[in-house]
C-alpha cells in the first residue's frame, strides 16, 4: 500500500474546463512528479495489474460528486504517468472517491494505491 499526500487539493470540474491546455499539462506534470517522488519500484504497476486507488480531496468547501470526480482526471492520468497504474480502463483500475472540509491551510488531497 502506497500513501501519498500531494499538497494542493484537486480543482473542480468546473475549473479544469476554463483552464488554458498549458495550465492542464503543468499541473499534470505537477502531479506526476510528486507521485513518481513518492513511490518505488516495489510500487509501480506489472502488466495487467488490477489496482484500487482511494482519492480523498481535504478542501476549504464540499464539491458536488460530479464536479469533484471530474476534477480528479489529470490526477488519474498522472497515476499512469507514474506508473502507479496500469490502466484508467475499470478492468484494471477501481478509485473511491471522498472528499472532507477543512482550513484553507491544510487543504491537500490524498491518494492511496493498494
Amino acid at each position: 500500500m502506497l500513501r501519498i499526500e500531494i499538497p494542493i487539493p484537486t480543482p473542480s470540474l468546473n475549473t479544469l474546463l476554463r483552464m488554458h491546455p498549458h495550465a492542464k499539462k503543468r499541473l499534470r506534470d505537477q502531479y506526476t512528479t510528486i507521485l513518481r517522488a513518492a513511490a518505488t519500484s516495489i510500487h509501480k504497476a506489472k502488466p495487467g495489474q488490477f489496482r484500487r486507488v482511494w482519492i480523498e480531496r481535504r478542501g476549504k468547501r464540499l464539491l458536488d460528486h460530479d464536479n469533484f470526480v471530474g476534477g480528479c482526471k489529470l490526477l488519474v492520468d498522472a497515476l499512469g504517468r507514474a506508473d502507479l497504474i496500469w490502466s484508467d480502463s475499470p478492468r484494471y483500475l477501481t478509485v473511491k472517491y471522498t472528499q472532507a472540509t477543512t482550513s484553507a491551510k491544510r487543504a491537500c488531497t490524498l491518494v492511496v494505491v493498494v
